[in-house]
């Protein structure tokens, strides 16, 4: 008698996950967009932290998550009054990221005035 509601209960199953795929496609959930390589995962470190220490940072792959201001060359990565340039390595970064939320991560480059955020990968939440 137990064989006979296993179809029942692996169909149910299916129709249950079915229609949370659709439910969450249709949530209005912001796409991510990738560039370059795909992201590690790793835990975000403040940017205000790495802005006013970064010699606390270097030689350490970082995740960066923060908004963005400007695109291509000129972008830069904010949150707060914290504020770094952000370099796309080994891709083209996007012309136009005013206001999008941002994931990157990679290495702090450059000293000083000249410091940047080298990054391989990028997460793009519009």
């Amino acid at each position: 008698m137990r064989g006979a509601f296993l179809p029942l209960l692996f169909g149910a199953t299916v129709a249950l996950s079915a229609a949370a795929v659709v439910s969450a496609a249709s949530s209005g959930a912001a796409a991510v967009e990738l560039y370059g390589r795909p992201l590690l995962g790793l835990t975000p470190a403040p940017l205000s932290e790495v802005v006013a220490n970064p010699a606390k940072f270097n030689d350490r792959i970082l995740r960066i998550e923060a908004t963005g201001q400007g695109g291509g060359a000129s972008l830069r990565i904010s949150s707060g009054a914290a504020s770094l340039p952000l370099r796309g390595e080994g891709f083209e970064l996007p012309k136009e990221l005013n206001g999008a939320r941002l994931a990157a991560e990679g290495r702090l480059r450059g000293e000083g005035a000249e410091l940047a955020f080298g990054a391989p990968g990028l997460e793009v939440k519009r």
